[in-house]
């Protein structure tokens, strides 16, 4: 199944093939008209989580394929050896000093977006159940001593919250499950 930008490419296609010469192709944003859902979709806006917003010079970045070895140090096989197709990335600013580094990812199939996943859940040492969610749909890594990271996958999308800046792991891990309810119901639409 073709999401994003291969699918609005593939009706405009179909459409101008079938169109006499000399007729306009109207473009439509097929995403946004249609509901599904895609990595643009999943962008945050200010008005989703409240006290959290995008800083100054920063935008949702999407990457496709051989893009992200420009943006994980050595990191990207992992992620397009597992399936991803496409992923958005995000920074956001909470209260005082917190931060937020989102990953979204469109694993093509619900199958993929779970191996990364379980692949990423086992590599975790010191892992903590979201209050929302059961284990194995979303944990979250106690790692960093100031945060954490939260992994969940819902569909054919991985998601990957890294979190600092807080001075209570709690309050961290309970950012972190807001986060992913936000996105599940961004997913619902």
């Amino acid at each position: 199944m073709f999401t994003g930008a291969p699918r609005r490419a593939l009706l405009v296609l179909g459409l101008a093939s079938l169109m006499p010469c000399g007729c306009d192709v109207v473009y439509v944003n097929y995403a946004q008209s249609s509901g599904i859902v895609t990595v643009r979709t999943l962008e945050l806006s200010p008005s989703d989580i409240s006290g959290w917003k995008t800083p100054p010079g920063e935008s949702y970045k999407i990457l496709v394929g051989d893009e992200w070895y420009g943006y994980i140090d050595g990191g990207a096989p992992v992620y397009l050896n597992n399936g991803m197709i496409e992923g958005g990335v995000q920074k956001i600013h909470g209260a005082s000093l917190q931060s937020a580094e989102i990953w979204v990812m469109d694993f093509g199939t619900a199958q993929n977006a779970e191996k990364m996943f379980a692949d990423e859940k086992a590599q975790i040492s010191d892992a903590r159940t979201l209050p929302s969610f059961d284990a194995g749909v979303a944990v979250f890594d106690n790692g960093a001593s100031d945060g954490g990271t939260a992994h969940a996958h819902f569909s054919n999308f991985y998601f990957q919250i890294a979190l600092s800046g807080f001075n209570d792991k709690l309050q961290a891990v309970q950012s972190a499950d807001l986060f992913l309810r936000v996105y599940q119901a961004k997913m619902r639409g």
